[in-house]
């Protein structure tokens, strides 16, 4: 869905069973958001991907605290999903979010 398709102030939305779930007219479908504070993705980046390939059902995950330097934060390549944002401390130690979509 590109931003063109997408006006949020057009859709409906409620929170259900954990679930945004987004009304399109009389089509439901399920969004599913996993926030994760990791404190250092660095040491856990398999168990993230191994984690994302098993799991079917999440859309999008917001990582917190993963300690990367702004420099490294393009090691979030995993296949089937792409890094919509994230920030990295250039100076500082710990710190960071990013978020991934899946594909």
């Amino acid at each position: 869905m590109n931003e063109s398709s997408f006006d949020l102030a057009k859709e409906m939305s409620i929170w259900s069973d954990g679930a945004f779930t987004m009304l399109y007219g009389k089509a439901r479908k399920k969004f599913s958001l996993l926030h994760l504070n990791v404190q250092g993705l660095g040491n856990k980046m398999n168990l993230l991907e191994v984690y994302l390939k098993e799991n079917g059902y999440t859309d999008v995950v917001c990582i917190c605290e993963h300690f990367l330097r702004s420099n490294f934060c393009e090691a979030l390549n995993i296949d089937g999903w792409f890094t919509a944002a994230t920030f990295g401390r250039s100076t500082l130690r710990h710190g960071g979010v990013a978020i991934l979509c899946k594909h």
